[in-house]
């Protein structure tokens, strides 16, 4: 009951309900020695950590799920632990640490033949491993694997994951139509269930689709409805998103005091619920949305802001370009260990 409720609250971005639920979870599963419900726990809490940037308690829940698990052989709960370790290490841009975890997953389910689904989600993760490395031709053949293993075991959400994913990687490369096709796909089978988190998704990319192909109009609709999808979930970060879209429309469109108004709302959910990762950005689009109305003080102030982000996080970029051609390179190579 403690861990339901947990994950119940983590979906709805309630982090305050999430984490006092989620560590009793793991406390009475602790005294119950119930491996599986103390590494579902754990890995549940670093997911809540991670979005709260709180990385050092995120690593340490994940960690302690492996540690757990490889002491009582629960290879299932590891092969899940490092699958999860490894999207740790991804958001960090750590990518070789995230590819020996994601392999290390490979390893046991392959070699022990155990959940075809999470060899089908490893395989995920490495094809977005590989997309955000620019590796494209390696991402779509992840995420075409990752489909047929969701095929065989009927998994109509895995399907639609790989699918979607698959329409990134063409957005990607330019390939619209091919994009667009993916996109509607998913559109119209999220359409008619419950899952209105992926079904906002799925407007909101075929908007930046039609966006792309100068289609402002159709762009427009179709984030709009992400928007109201995501106001009936509370969905903040959702919203969040929709809104700077339908900012970005207006600015091409330069109807400058609509597309200011759209930020606006974007960054007072930024603010109310912790949103770091999408303030950089946002700060850039309203200095120059500022600039054009010829505010030149909020453009001034919102320049500044968005520069003390590229500061705060400039040391950790410093070698990034040597590390992501080295870990190119491994990638390559370890590559030629998966089983797909």
């Amino acid at each position: 009951a403690y861990y339901l409720s947990g994950v119940t609250s983590s979906i709805y971005s309630k982090k305050d309900g999430a984490i006092p639920n989620l560590l009793k979870a793991n406390h009475y599963a602790k005294k119950l020695e119930d491996v599986s419900l103390i590494c579902e726990s754990s890995i549940k809490l670093a997911n809540v950590y991670i979005a709260l940037n709180d990385l050092d308690n995120a690593e340490f829940y994940l960690k302690e799920a492996i540690k757990i698990a490889t002491k009582k052989n629960a290879l299932v709960e590891l092969s899940r632990a490092y699958m999860i370790l490894g999207e740790f290490y991804q958001n960090r841009k750590a990518y070789v640490l995230a590819l020996n975890s994601y392999l290390k997953t490979d390893s046991i389910q392959v070699n022990h033949k155990l959940d075809k689904n999470t060899l089908g989600e490893n395989l995920m993760h490495l094809g977005q491993l590989h997309q955000e490395l620019k590796l494209f031709n390696q991402a779509e053949k992840n995420f075409k694997a990752a489909k047929v293993i969701f095929d065989d075991t009927q998994n109509k959400i895995g399907q639609m994951h790989a699918v979607f994913k698959l329409g990134d990687v063409y957005f990607l490369e330019k390939n619209y139509q091919k994009a667009l096709s993916n996109y509607k796909k998913v559109y119209n089978f999220y359409e008619h269930n419950s899952f209105i988190g992926n079904f906002s998704e799925a407007n909101l990319s075929i908007g930046r689709v039609y966006m792309e192909e100068k289609k402002y109009k159709k762009a427009l609709q179709y984030f709009n409805k992400s928007l109201e999808i995501q106001k009936e979930g509370n969905y903040f970060h959702g919203q969040a998103r929709s809104n700077i879209h339908i900012g970005d429309v207006y600015f091409i469109l330069e109807e400058f005091e609509n597309a200011k108004n759209h930020y606006l709302q974007a960054l007072s959910l930024i603010h109310k619920n912790k949103l770091n990762s999408l303030k950089s950005s946002l700060y850039l689009k309203l200095a120059k949305t500022y600039n054009k109305t010829k505010n030149y003080n909020d453009a001034i102030k919102f320049y500044d802001l968005n520069e003390e982000i590229k500061d705060s996080i400039s040391h950790l970029n410093e070698n990034q370009e040597i590390f992501e051609l080295e870990t190119k390179h491994q990638t390559e190579n370890k590559q030629k260990q998966i089983k797909l």
